[in-house]
C-alpha cells in the first residue's frame, strides 16, 4: 500500500484514520464494493438493494447513532415533506413509492451528512476514497477493452445508438460507463494538480478517453465542468486561473487530431438523433417532467412517481422510471417545494467545499458542478437502488462535511501531541 502511495501520491485527507478504525475501513470497503459490482457488465448476479440497505444502515447506526451523532435539520426536514408529498400525492402503487421513499432515507442517512460526527465523516471519506480506488482502474481496464475487442454491454442497450453508446467496457452500459469514468476523470484531474506525479495525469488521459468511448454527451462535457471547476476553485489568484485555462484551452486545441476520433460515438449519436428529431426522445421525456409540475406545481406528481396517464413510458411491472433529467424529476415528482430543499442541499454542500482550506475543498466543489450539470440531462437523483446516486450523495455527504475538516484536523493533531 505504501509503494501505491509513493507512485500516486494523494493530498492529505482532513478526515484522518486511526488504528482503531479497522472496523469502519472494512464496512466502508464492502458498501463500495458492492455498490460497483452491481453494475459491472459481467457479473452473474446482483446484490439485493434491501441487502445494500441493511448494509447502510448498520453503518449508520455503528458510527452515527451509537455515537452521538447530531441530525442535521435540513434534511429531517427533507425528509418529513417527503412522507407528507407521497401521503398527500397518493402515488398509484405500481411506483413503489413508499419502498423507494425508504429506500432513499436510508441511502442519505448513510453518505448523505444527515449525521454529523467524527466517525461519520471519516467513513463517508473512506467510502468515497475506495470508490475512486475501484472506479479508476476499473474505468482505465475498461479503456484497454475497446481496443481489446472486449465489451461487456447488456444485450438490451447493444443496438439503440440513440439511448447510449454501444460500448461500455466492464460496465452493464455505456450510461454506467460514462460517469463513472467522468467521475474518475476528475478525481485523477485533482490529483496530478495538487501532486503534480507524472502517473496521475496518464490516469486522467486513459479516464477522460474512456467517457469519450462511452459516447456519453452530459458524461464527457460534464467532466470538462469539472474539471474546470477544480482547477478555478483550485486557484486564488485571479490572474493565474486564466493564464492556466488558456493553457489547458491551447492543448486541448493543439491536440484535437489525436482525440477527436474518440468522438465517434457521439457524433454518431448526434446524427441518429437529428433523424427522430432534435434531442429525439430526452426532449420528450422534458417536456413530459415540465407537463407533470404544470399539472401540480406544489407537491408534484408523487416521489419517484409520473403521471401513469401521460406521453411518458414506465415499467408496468416494477415500476421503474426514466425521468431524462434529475432537476426536472424534482420539480415533477415533488414539486417546487421539494426543488427548493434539493437547491438548498446542494447550494450548502457547493460552498462547504469551496470555503474549505483543504485541497480536498476544490475536489468536491468541482464534482459537484459536474453533478449539477451531469444530472440535467441524467435522472438518478431520487433513484436509491442505483450505484449513480450512491455516488451522487457520497460526493454531496463528503463535501457537506469539509465545514468541519479545519475542527477535525486540529483535534487530531492535539490528539496525537498528547499521546
Amino acid at each position: 500500500m505504501r509503494g501505491l502511495t509513493r507512485i500516486f501520491p494523494l493530498p492529505l485527507s482532513p478526515f484522518q484514520l486511526s488504528k482503531a478504525d479497522k472496523g469502519l475501513m472494512l464496512l466502508s470497503f464492502t458498501l463500495a464494493f458492492c455498490e460497483l459490482f452491481n453494475i459491472l457488465g459481467f457479473s452473474t448476479f446482483k446484490i439485493n438493494n434491501v441487502l445494500m440497505a441493511c448494509l447502510m444502515a448498520v453503518s449508520s447506526l455503528i458510527y452515527g447513532l451509537f455515537r452521538g451523532a447530531r441530525f442535521n435539520g435540513l434534511y429531517i426536514l427533507y425528509f418529513v415533506y417527503l412522507f407528507i408529498n407521497v401521503a398527500l400525492t397518493n402515488p398509484p402503487a405500481v411506483f413503489q413509492s413508499w419502498l423507494r421513499l425508504g429506500l432513499f432515507v436510508v441511502l442519505l442517512l448513510c453518505v448523505a451528512p444527515v449525521l454529523q460526527n467524527k466517525a461519520m465523516r471519516k467513513f463517508r471519506m473512506q467510502c468515497f476514497k475506495y470508490v475512486m480506488l475501484l472506479g479508476v482502474p476499473l474505468s482505465v481496464i475498461s479503456f484497454a477493452c475497446y481496443f481489446l475487442g472486449i465489451n461487456f454491454i447488456w444485450s438490451d442497450f447493444s443496438h439503440d445508438v440513440t439511448v447510449g453508446g454501444v460500448f461500455s467496457g466492464l460496465f452493464q452500459n455505456s450510461m454506467l460507463l460514462g460517469p463513472v469514468s467522468a467521475v474518475s476523470s476528475c478525481y485523477s484531474f485533482w490529483a496530478y494538480y495538487n501532486t503534480k506525479s507524472k502517473w496521475w495525469i496518464v490516469l486522467f488521459v486513459l479516464c477522460i478517453g474512456v467517457c469519450m468511448f462511452s459516447s456519453s454527451r452530459s458524461a464527457v462535457y460534464g467532466a470538462a465542468v469539472g474539471c474546470m471547476s477544480i482547477m478555478l476553485f483550485a486557484n486564488r489568484g485571479t490572474g493565474k486561473r486564466i493564464r492556466q485555462m488558456l493553457v489547458v484551452g491551447i492543448v486541448a486545441c493543439a491536440t484535437f487530431p489525436l482525440w477527436q476520433g474518440a468522438l465517434t460515438g457521439i457524433n454518431q449519436k448526434n446524427a441518429a438523433n437529428e433523424l427522430m428529431g432534435e434531442y429525439g426522445s430526452r426532449t420528450e421525456k422534458f417536456e413530459a417532467r415540465i407537463e407533470e409540475f404544470g399539472s401540480s406545481p406544489v407537491f408534484g406528481v408523487g416521489f419517484a412517481a409520473i403521471n401513469p396517464h401521460g406521453r411518458d413510458a414506465y415499467n408496468p411491472r416494477t415500476g421503474v422510471v426514466e425521468p431524462g433529467s434529475s432537476w426536472l424529476a424534482v420539480l415533477s415528482m415533488t414539486g417546487v417545494l421539494g426543488f427548493m430543499f434539493m437547491l438548498a442541499i446542494y447550494v450548502n454542500a457547493f460552498f462547504a467545499a469551496k470555503r474549505c482550506a483543504s485541497e480536498y475543498g476544490a475536489l468536491f466543489a468541482g464534482l459537484i458542478a459536474y453533478l449539477a450539470f451531469h444530472e440535467l440531462f441524467e435522472g438518478y437523483m431520487l433513484a436509491a437502488g442505483s450505484a449513480l446516486c450512491f455516488i451522487s450523495w457520497l460526493i454531496i455527504g463528503v463535501a457537506s462535511d469539509l465545514k468541519y475538516a479545519e475542527t477535525d484536523l486540529a483535534e487530531n493533531k492535539a490528539c496525537v501531541k498528547a499521546a
